[in-house]
């Protein structure tokens, strides 16, 4: 009976919290995510050298985009990396 739980979707909310991390897979490795869309986009454009480089444009941005969000999240809440100069006087 409870095989047939999950089958009937009554565990959805399990296979949303993987579904979420593996989109967050895609979106921290835009490499993944070119490769991800360079077929759906081969087969839109009819041309591979047309959907590969809209593939890396759109992988380059979605990375950019996910920097920026995190860097203002760390700037907002304390946390950004505050490095000291090096001392180069001696002791």
């Amino acid at each position: 009976m409870i095989g047939k739980r999950s089958c009937l979707g009554y565990n959805r909310g399990h296979s949303y919290l993987l579904f979420q991390r593996r989109m967050n897979t895609l979106l921290r490795k835009p490499v993944l995510l070119m490769a991800v869309l360079c077929l759906p986009l081969w087969i839109i454009f009819g041309n591979f050298i047309l959907a590969a480089s809209a593939s890396i444009l759109i992988s380059m941005l979605v990375g950019m985009v996910r920097t920026l969000q995190q860097l203002s999240r760390d700037r907002d809440t304390g946390n950004a990396d505050v490095r000291t100069p090096p001392n180069d006087t001696p002791d």
